[in-house]
């Protein structure tokens, strides 16, 4: 998912870490790229406006429970106890102003969540949230593997060539981000079919050595161990 958040401060994407980049510092907005769609502390509910697509906002309230649940004990002091929701929803296509800038949403179904989504600056300039992770292993606990192949397909030849992709988790890239993340994916799903047995029995060590030797990197490798059940499940579930 992906959600456009501003404080009326500097534009900013921000990673799992919470380490800002700086992006623009000349104009008024910050704007969150969190392919988790972070929950915003009630403190500062009041001063920030939080905008997502129609979708995307019904699927955070739908799972706030099961996060606080399954995500919450994992972030520890960074998960707030309140939460509050996105305070203004949109259309796919919609502009939302912010100081002196104009982001455009654009909503593209499911993929590594169960609706993605991304804002635009302008052709060159996109807040991708989890269309593609840089340098970090990826989230597929939702099942929609194949819909986010598709996904990178259509960006593939929807974007320019000099695009810069400021996503969730990892430094902002290039569109080679989306072939990277088409290999991580293919390569995990390969992985999850040929060692289903292990899995069966609790042992994950094949698919992880798997994509270590893809991504030799400890960063999110839970997210990727959380999703190895969950997809061999759903490709049983396809046949």
């Amino acid at each position: 998912m992906n959600t456009l958040f501003s404080n009326q401060n500097t534009v900013t994407t921000y990673e799992v870490s919470l380490q800002p980049l700086r992006l623009l510092p000349d104009v008024v907005a910050e704007c969150v790229a969190a392919g988790v769609s972070r929950p915003v502390d009630p403190a500062h509910a009041a001063r920030v406006l939080w905008a997502a697509t129609s979708a995307v906002d019904a699927i955070i309230r739908r799972d706030d429970q099961l996060k606080e649940e399954v995500v919450g004990p994992m972030m520890g002091d960074e998960w707030p106890s309140r939460r509050v929701f996105p305070n203004r929803t949109v259309d796919d296509g919609d502009d939302v102003r912010l100081g002196g800038l104009t982001l455009s949403v654009r909503e593209l179904g499911p993929g590594e969540s169960h609706v993605d989504s991304l804002w635009q600056l302008d052709a060159r300039t996109v807040f991708a949230g989890d269309v593609a992770y840089n340098g970090m292993h990826a989230y597929l606990a939702d099942g929609h593997w194949r819909d986010w192949l598709a996904t990178l397909d259509r960006l593939e030849a929807d974007l320019p060539d000099d695009v810069t992709l400021f996503v969730g988790h990892g430094s902002p890239g290039g569109k080679d981000l989306l072939a990277a993340q088409r290999r991580y994916i293919e390569t995990f799903v390969n992985a999850v079919e040929a060692h289903a047995d292990a899995i069966d029995h609790g042992d994950h060590r094949g698919v992880t050595e798997a994509m270590q030797r893809l991504l030799p990197t400890d960063s999110l490798l839970f997210l990727m161990d959380l999703s190895i059940e969950p997809t061999l499940a759903a490709l049983r579930q396809a046949r």
